[in-house]
């Protein structure tokens, strides 16, 4: 079994030509040494199925490079038609609820599902605040609103009026997804009050099987969003004050996953538990985990400490 190197193991000792005084080495980690071409893909938009010249000498660092921008870049959508590439027939996500998929399933989910909500009126650069439950449409939904260029506010399902309310006020939220009634509370009734009081909000109720849904065909050629772009605004729980947040790109959302990977020694083929919160950032950055290595996530709507446990030891988890 391969054990991939950590963040700070160094892997490359890369070179100048030297001048009178001798070559210059520099000593590369293989994130310091992939860094720069994911940058540099995200901004000329290299896409799967384009074809990149590198004609100058490989050896070079710039050669090395070209082989990361190759590989798993950092922005969600190439993530996602990586992994539908690389590892197209295996399990992505299963749910003890019965709903799973495979990598080039999700990809395909998600480009419905990013069709749906064109229909509906989700473009690039709208805040879409979402408060649901782990389901594999939930994890779906991040996959399709990145795909339509949507600023995400996932707010996990604990959250009532004040601070869901807040974080639509605060963020100047377009659209607020939620289930209809969930766990004994009506979040329908909740989208509606809140929507009332928040100039410009949209209150949408989706259910498992009932998530926007369009032809993909309508759909442009993906813009993936720039290194710099804020992508995710992700909130604290508040307590007795009002919730704080944070505004992230792809590439913040996805450092922590990567590195987390690594420490773990997550493989494609691992079976990683994923039965908390998924609109946690946690639960964001197990997205990225699963493709970034091609690990199958397993997922709990809710936790039961008999059944919950019962499905992870019958699955076969590994994290």
């Amino acid at each position: 079994r391969a054990r991939p190197g950590g963040p700070d193991d160094v892997r490359w000792l890369c070179y100048t030509s030297g001048t009178a005084a001798g070559p210059r080495g520099a000593r590369h980690t293989a994130q310091a040494v992939g860094a720069c071409p994911a940058a540099r893909g995200e901004r000329l938009e290299v896409q799967a199925g384009e074809r990149y010249s590198r004609v100058f000498p490989f050896p070079n660092c710039g050669g090395y490079g070209r082989v990361w921008m190759a590989l798993a870049p950092g922005c969600s959508q190439r993530l996602v038609e990586h992994a539908a590439t690389t590892w197209p027939d295996a399990p992505m996500l299963v749910s003890r609820q019965g709903d799973t998929c495979t990598f080039a399933a999700f990809r395909d989910r998600a480009e419905t599902m990013a069709a749906g909500l064109a229909e509906r009126g989700v473009g690039e650069g709208d805040v879409v605040s979402w408060v649901l439950p782990t389901w594999v449409d939930t994890v779906v939904l991040a996959a399709a609103l990145s795909r339509r260029g949507a600023v995400q506010n996932p707010i996990i399902a604990i959250y009532r009026d004040r601070e869901v309310g807040f974080c639509c006020r605060q963020t100047g939220a377009r659209f607020l997804l939620t289930p209809g009634e969930f766990g004994g509370y009506d979040f329908a009734a909740m989208g509606e009050r809140i929507a009332a009081d928040v100039d410009g909000l949209t209150p949408l109720v989706v259910e498992p099987g009932s998530f926007p849904a369009g032809d993909p065909a309508t759909l442009g050629r993906a813009r993936p969003g720039g290194p710099d772009d804020v992508r995710w605004l992700c909130y604290t729980s508040g307590t007795t004050s009002d919730p704080k947040g944070a505004r992230h790109t792809d590439q913040t959302v996805g450092s922590f996953p990567a590195a987390m990977g690594e420490r773990l020694d997550v493989q494609a083929g691992d079976r990683y538990s994923l039965v908390f919160p998924f609109p946690h950032i946690g639960g964001i950055g197990l997205l990225y985990m699963a493709l970034q290595t091609g690990c199958t996530h397993l997922l709990d709507e809710t936790v039961d400490p008999v059944a919950t446990v019962d499905f992870l030891a019958e699955q076969r988890c590994t994290h």
